[in-house]
């Protein structure tokens, strides 16, 4: 078969790509070169990674404003993932909300599943404020973060963004949050 030949099977060979096979064996099944079958992936700017083994439905990385998460193993839009200029094609190889469970375990110890039982516990609102989080982050509402003892890594519990960088600003000390509430009242009530 020659390369202008595949012209009608277009949707055919991509689909068979996306589901993991191979150009070699797409190329053999539809008896035309492997180069032809690159070409078409090349021209439909669809991402080869040089470096997958054989029948991984990942080894394409955008298609269609899509991309593939390795961590939880789906299609999602391409703003859903962070940019890396070390990567291939300039976005991190799993999604924000991946990158933000695997940073939680990283640093803290806490799977995402601990992390949902305590938000669930909490009614998903700040322990110290009661509120829920007031804070965007691309649109939508930011996570309540872990707060721990910096002395023990200890985790406490989950806080919105201001009142976690309250406690970080005194320092985890209850002596200057004291002062600093008697400090408020005093000039509250306008008495000096």
């Amino acid at each position: 078969m020659k390369p202008h030949e595949l012209h009608g099977r277009e949707s055919e060979v991509i689909s068979a790509y996306l589901m993991g096979d191979s150009a070699q064996v797409i190329a053999q099944r539809l008896g035309c070169a492997k180069s032809s079958i690159l070409r078409l992936l090349h021209r439909e700017k669809i991402v080869l990674r040089k470096s997958d083994p054989p029948r991984k439905p990942w080894r394409v990385l955008i298609h269609k404003g899509k991309r593939w998460c390795s961590l939880c193993k789906t299609w999602k839009e391409v703003c859903a993932f962070s940019k890396c200029k070390r990567s291939r094609d300039g976005y991190q190889s799993y999604c924000k909300s991946c990158a933000t469970k695997r940073h939680r375990k990283w640093k803290y110890g806490i799977p995402d599943e601990e992390y949902q039982r305590r938000l669930e516990m909490q009614h998903g609102l700040c322990a110290i404020c009661g509120r829920i989080e007031s804070q965007r982050i691309r649109g939508r509402p930011a996570d309540l973060v872990v707060d721990h003892d910096h002395k023990t890594g200890q985790i406490r519990q989950l806080l919105c963004q201001a009142c976690n960088r309250l406690l970080g600003a005194v320092q985890d000390d209850p002596q200057r949050l004291r002062v600093a509430a008697d400090y408020l009242e005093k000039h509250q009530t306008g008495t000096a």
